[in-house]
């Protein structure tokens, strides 16, 4: 029991500390601490959806879409997630791939404008 409460506070540490390195714009320590969190708590989806953010915003999509898709494979109820998947495809214009987690996302997320404007923005362009 302790060393369980004792992962989860090493893992929120090094989560919030890669938050911190990606808003300083420092992708590659961000990178780094969430895969120190990942190796402690592997089940911890956020956190590769939060690492695949810093690995897009580094130009690496294809590796940021191989986190979002393990990250729906731990947990495949959380719209980010599909939305994320669905903005990295459409960075990269794979529109179909796009269009189709955009789609789940909306399942998930009813209302979500942002959604719904991509999905617009596909329509136009496909």
């Amino acid at each position: 029991m302790l060393k369980k409460i004792i992962n989860a506070i090493q893992t929120d540490r090094l989560f919030f500390k890669g938050q911190k390195s990606t808003k300083s714009g420092d992708y590659t320590a961000s990178i780094n601490f969430y895969d120190k969190a990942i190796t402690i708590s592997p089940a911890a989806s956020w956190i590769y959806l939060h690492k695949a953010i810093s690995l897009a915003k580094s130009g690496l999509y294809e590796g940021a879409i191989e986190l979002v898709n393990t990250a729906i494979k731990i947990n495949d109820k959380k719209h980010a997630y599909f939305l994320y998947l669905g903005i990295f495809n459409f960075d990269i214009e794979k529109y179909d791939e796009a269009e189709n987690a955009f789609k789940k996302s909306l399942e998930l997320s009813p209302n979500n404008t942002l959604v719904t404007s991509y999905l617009n923005l596909i329509n136009v362009i496909n």
